[in-house]
C-alpha cells in the first residue's frame, strides 16, 4: 500500500505484489489507489480472488515503472534515478 504514493515504482523481476486482499481474508485493504492506477476490472479481479501480480504483469497493468534483475536492482535503480536527477528541473 505504501508504494501507491510513489511517483515511480521499480521492482525486481521476481517481485510478487499482493495489493488488495490478504490471502484467506475477505477484507480488502483500505486503499483507493489501485482503481485509479490500473482500472476497476483488474482491481475487482484482485479483490475477489486474492491473487498476486508478478512484476512482468505489473508493468502492463501500470503498477510498476521498471523491472530489473534482482542482482542488478540497486545499481539499475540508482542509474535510473541519476538519469532523472541530471535533467533540468
Amino acid at each position: 500500500m505504501l508504494m501507491w504514493a510513489c511517483d515511480l515504482i521499480v521492482a525486481a523481476e521476481n517481485a510478487e505484489f499482493l495489493t488488495l486482499v490478504e490471502r484467506g481474508s475477505a477484507c480488502a485493504a483500505s486503499s483507493t489507489s489501485p482503481p485509479w492506477e490500473f482500472g476497476p476490472r483488474k482491481t475487482k479481479e484482485l479483490m475477489l480472488t486474492g491473487d498476486s501480480l508478478g512484476a512482468e504483469e505489473a508493468v502492463p497493468a501500470r503498477m510498476v515503472s521498471k523491472i530489473f534483475p534482482e542482482a542488478e536492482l540497486s545499481e539499475r535503480t540508482l542509474d535510473f534515478a541519476r538519469r532523472i536527477a541530471e535533467l533540468p528541473r
